[in-house]
């Protein structure tokens, strides 16, 4: 497999803190995930971002007061509406637990354009195919 290059001005990966610093070496600095705290505790750390899980129904909103640019969903909770929604109440929409076919197909019938995958090698060559299939 060919290794995907780091785009232009990026040095090293950026850090997403997944539900801010919920988990801290430190037992006495535990933060609880998902909240404020662990989110600011994160950023301390030094995340370059924190991602926090939230259900479709009240996504936008804890996006909105989290000062989030993106809501991250994940596959199961992809739909039509919830996308809409997120989308026209000012935020972007990313996906997680992109890892086969059929939730490929989902996001890419959403116009996702960002997706996490645990299966990479799969959903490029469906990338790739995908492609290949609008130019033919």
């Amino acid at each position: 497999m060919t290794p995907v290059p780091i785009p232009d001005g990026c040095t090293q990966p950026q850090i997403v803190a997944h539900r801010g610093a919920s988990v801290v070496l430190n037992r006495t600095d535990q933060a609880i995930g998902n909240t404020l705290p662990a989110f600011l505790r994160a950023v301390e750390l030094g995340a370059d971002a924190v991602e926090l899980d939230v259900l479709d129904y009240n996504a936008l909103q804890r996006g909105r007061l989290a000062g989030a640019r993106a809501v991250h969903l994940h596959a199961s909770q992809l739909s039509e509406e919830v996308v809409s929604k997120i989308r026209h109440g000012g935020c972007e929409v990313h996906a997680w637990g992109i890892n086969d076919p059929s939730t490929y197909a989902a996001a890419r019938e959403l116009q996702i354009s960002r997706l996490c995958t645990d299966n990479l090698e799969e959903i490029l060559k469906l990338q790739k195919d995908t492609i290949h299939e609008s130019i033919h």
